[in-house]
């Protein structure tokens, strides 16, 4: 929990939850659907190698998660992820910790993944391989469990200190 920095002799009382929760919904309202379920304390999908994923297929107007977890990517109205790989000839991956999963984008389709595929005119997507709090290890761990659900991998994106590196 949150806790302002004050001397600890002053007398004013700590925000309560309820009041920090208020305030997040107020000033960032999609960050309640991250704060609900994407903590491990909500519903994430413990799991050998990884450690722990996204809940599969969670749906709200935030975020939105496929059959194994994988947050989708949107163009044009078409949504794309790991379970759409095997019926698309060709893919990009964006692989990365919290910020290649979007974590506090407003919806699916402001995410990095979705926003490099609304400016890049090439017609394979990028699918998001994000994962919430991750380390490189896991990363690699991820790629390494679900590349074989594509038939052809175009180019692996990896987010590194918020800059893009192709692998």
């Amino acid at each position: 929990c949150w806790k302002p920095n004050r001397p600890s002799n002053s007398l004013q009382p700590r925000a309560s939850k309820s009041t920090l929760m208020a305030l997040i919904e107020t000033l960032a309202p999609q960050m309640l659907a991250y704060s609900r379920q994407f903590h491990t304390d909500g519903e994430v999908d413990w799991q050998p190698y990884v450690i722990f994923f996204h809940p599969k297929n969670y749906a709200s107007s935030v975020v939105n998660t496929d059959a194994s977890g994988f947050r989708f990517s949107e163009r044009e109205g078409a949504r794309f992820s790991i379970v759409s790989g095997r019926s698309l000839p060709c893919a990009r991956l964006l692989a990365g910790n919290s910020v290649a999963f979007g974590i506090g984008a407003s919806s699916d389709k402001t995410t990095i993944a979705s926003r490099m595929m609304a400016h890049d005119q090439r017609s394979e997507p990028w699918l998001n391989f994000g994962g919430r709090a991750f380390n490189s290890a896991q990363e690699l761990i991820l790629i390494t469990l679900y590349r074989h659900l594509l038939q052809k991998t175009e180019e692996i994106g990896r987010m590194l200190t918020g800059l893009i590196k192709s692998l």
